[in-house]
């Protein structure tokens, strides 16, 4: 009987742990909206792109950026592996000239699964926000 006791406790309190708190959503989070027209507040977002066609994107930061230089930094996933299987694709570092959102377009010509990860140039460790997206061929 005690052992099974000790066994309901393993089991148990982690399940404790793990399903304890659950986060708020929050309206102030970062994101990021891409288009295949200029971002404005009418544009409705979209996550297929053809090949070699320009990828217009906005990164809002409703709360406002804490750094006035951000990093995107662009990768491909491999859909045949289920581990790791990212490629590099490009990085850029922008200054900003407003400190809630940047606006700006890609072009890239290879279908795949692309993601973009925007980080603050005064803390490169953890992204701000991510997004992710798909180039398809014509």
């Amino acid at each position: 009987m005690k052992k099974f006791i000790k066994i309901l406790l393993v089991l148990f309190i982690p399940l404790i742990f793990l399903t304890g708190c659950k986060q708020e959503k929050d309206s102030k989070n970062p994101f990021i909206a891409f288009s295949d027209e200029p971002v404005n507040q009418q544009t409705v977002p979209k996550y297929h792109f053809p090949s070699g066609h320009r990828i217009y994107y906005a990164i809002v930061c409703p709360k406002g950026f804490n750094a006035q230089v951000i990093r995107v930094q662009i990768f491909k996933k491999d859909e045949k592996t289920d581990i790791l299987g990212y490629s590099y694709h490009s990085t850029k570092d922008y200054r900003l000239s407003n400190d809630k959102y940047y606006l700006d377009y890609i072009v890239i010509h290879n279908p795949g699964h692309y993601i973009m990860q925007v980080f603050e140039i005064t803390d490169l460790q953890k992204p701000k926000v991510l997004g992710d997206f798909w180039v398809v061929d014509r």
